[in-house]
């Protein structure tokens, strides 16, 4: 077996952050409570780990990040924004969750979660995010970042 490295999200009140990617068509596949709060969900073939959230740190300091590359980024947007109309009655573009618009031609969108996680494509800092603690994920084109897809492949 490959060695593999998975980084582990903040996970927020994990039942709302679990619920929140179920709405985007996530499977949760771990829903731990005891001795600590662990979650994972996937989707199109990858994992997000959602662990604990630190008490003592600011959103400054409780800061990662995690990126997802794709191949195609605006038919997964269209997915879930359409979720979230669903589950908010509006697509949700300020406070949390939230997403960001896609413009044609754009290679990248952001989506917070309850718990400030941020999901980008290819930009990873705070994915226009001033959060309480944040955990961003990207998702990303391939097109965007061929210099990661170089590295990765070797």
């Amino acid at each position: 077996m490959a060695a593999v490295s998975i980084p582990v999200l903040w996970g927020g009140n994990l039942p709302e952050t679990l619920r929140f990617y179920q709405t985007l068509g996530y499977t949760v596949t771990v829903e731990q409570t005891r001795p600590y709060t662990y979650g994972v969900v996937t989707r199109d073939g990858f994992d997000l780990h959602l662990g604990p959230t630190p008490k003592d740190l600011t959103a400054e300091q409780a800061y990662i990040s995690c990126l997802v590359l794709r191949d195609e980024v605006e038919s997964l947007h269209g997915e879930f924004t359409a979720a979230l109309r669903a589950e908010y009655g509006r697509v949700p573009a300020r406070g949390t969750p939230r997403i960001t618009r896609f413009r044609p031609g754009q290679t990248r969108f952001t989506v917070v979660d309850p718990c400030e996680t941020s999901s980008t494509g290819n930009r990873w800092r705070r994915h226009a995010v001033e959060p309480r603690h944040q955990c961003p994920v990207g998702v990303v084109s391939d097109q965007t970042a061929p210099t990661m897809r170089r590295a990765t492949a070797a």
